[in-house]
């Protein structure tokens, strides 16, 4: 009976240790009000959730300018320039999105350029021809 209680101590315990650590937070939860903070191994600052002030940015140097007025972390603060801040993946309203490219822009780049317009593969296989060989090898 008593090794019963032992082995659910024990078990109590290595389940605590193996499962709290993945439940706590990576940071302490201190976030200036633009819901972000400096990393001190690097200063870089992360941005999580922006808040609506870190929203009122229209672009990165506007949002530098709200850093380094709202994180009292001065040290970090002094150096901060674009590479050193993460959105996390937040885009500023109004950033263009690239647009997509055409299916004959993609038609005309798979097309290596030195062959001529009317070369097919098929036709260069029924009629045997070197090029088809080395289109190949330079398209690859």
């Amino acid at each position: 009976m008593n090794y019963i209680k032992n082995f659910t101590v024990i078990f109590a315990i290595l389940m605590a240790f193996f499962i709290l650590p993945n439940l706590v937070s990576a940071h302490n939860g201190s976030q200036d009000e633009l819901s972000g903070h400096f990393r001190n191994a690097d200063c870089m600052y992360l941005l999580h959730e922006p808040t609506s002030i870190a929203k009122s940015a229209g672009n990165i140097g506007e949002l530098i300018r709200l850093i380094n007025q709202y994180n009292s972390n001065s040290d970090c603060a002094a150096g901060l320039s674009e590479e050193k801040v993460d959105l996390e993946g937040y885009t500023f309203p109004g950033a263009r999105n690239p647009e997509p490219e055409s299916s004959q822009a993609a038609s005309e780049m798979a097309k290596p350029k030195f062959l001529p317009a009317n070369w097919s593969l098929e036709k260069c296989i029924k009629q045997n021809c070197q090029i088809a060989q080395t289109a190949i090898l330079q398209f690859l």
